[in-house]
């Protein structure tokens, strides 16, 4: 009875009404202006929501959860999911005005090892480099387009830099990898496993020096304490006396990395920016 009362209430006091659309193929759940990406799942209870710096929801519930139940959850996170849209806008913002977004194109600009790279693209694979002396990124498209050759790039430097970093902090550490591998997971920077292989998100190589050497010293740490413990925590600590800080920062500006997901909304054109300014990124 009183989960009726409940239903009906809801229902009554929140007019608005939750809609299906779907974009390139991909079903999203609107509701007062949040566009969430929908996934449902079988069996599952509860109901989850992220913020992506790339101003993406996503919503998780059943596959049967009923409407005034999603309402509800919606409603009673409205503040935080608002307020997490808005930091990463503000981010975006200040990217756009430094001129690092949203999209890397010949006479744009986009971060390498920390540094704004004014790019332009070359006719020739001779050509294609970094000129640090001149903050210049020359890309050599050939039959690509620009930005899968920008991407390719961003691969192969961040193996060759971060393969350096990893032999200095070895060699400082005594400790030593049998195998780096390079991919792009989505949420971690890195990772070190029992066999002591070491795998690095190559979007790193956009970071400053020392952010690297921190992920670096982080992984390598794992080598001898596969574990977050305080004598994990030491050794960091020994290697990297300010890794606090240079953690902090990669997980505060994500945003800077943004470019390097081509499933980014920054591509896929789904700016309907959940309720904030849909003007801000209009010449693009």
């Amino acid at each position: 009875m009183l989960l009726n009362q409940i239903k009906e209430q809801l229902l009554k006091t929140h007019d608005k009404k939750i809609t299906i659309e779907w974009i390139s193929g991909v079903e999203y759940l609107v509701y007062d202006g949040f566009y969430f990406l929908w996934k449902k799942r079988a069996y599952y209870r509860n109901i989850n929501a992220k913020v992506y710096p790339d101003l993406k929801l996503t919503i998780t519930t059943g596959k049967k959860a009923p409407q005034w139940f999603i309402i509800k959850f919606i409603e009673e996170n409205r503040s935080w999911l608002e307020q997490s849209l808005q930091h990463h806008f503000n981010e975006l913002l200040k990217l756009k005005d430094e001129k690092l977004l949203p999209r890397p194109k010949p006479g744009g600009w986009a971060p390498l090892m920390g540094h704004a790279m004014r790019l332009e693209e070359v006719s020739s694979k001779k050509e294609q480099g970094a000129d640090w002396q001149n903050k210049v990124l020359k890309i050599y498209p050939g039959r690509k387009s620009f930005l899968q050759a920008l991407f390719d790039f961003y691969k192969a430097e961040a193996k060759r830099q971060i393969t350096v970093i990893q032999k200095e902090v070895s060699e400082k550490m005594g400790l030593y990898p049998v195998k780096l591998n390079f991919r792009k997971p989505r949420t971690q920077w890195g990772s070190c496993n029992s066999r002591k292989e070491i795998t690095y998100n190559w979007k790193l190589i956009a970071a400053p020096y020392r952010w690297i050497e921190y992920v670096v010293v982080h992984e390598t740490s794992h080598l001898q304490f596969m574990d977050h413990s305080a004598n994990f925590w030491q050794l960091v600590a020994s290697a990297c006396p300010k890794y606090k800080s240079y953690s902090k920062a990669l997980k505060s500006q994500q945003n800077i990395f943004e470019f390097l997901n081509e499933e980014s909304n920054l591509y896929l054109h789904k700016f309907h920016f959940n309720r904030l300014d849909k003007n801000a990124f209009s010449d693009y």
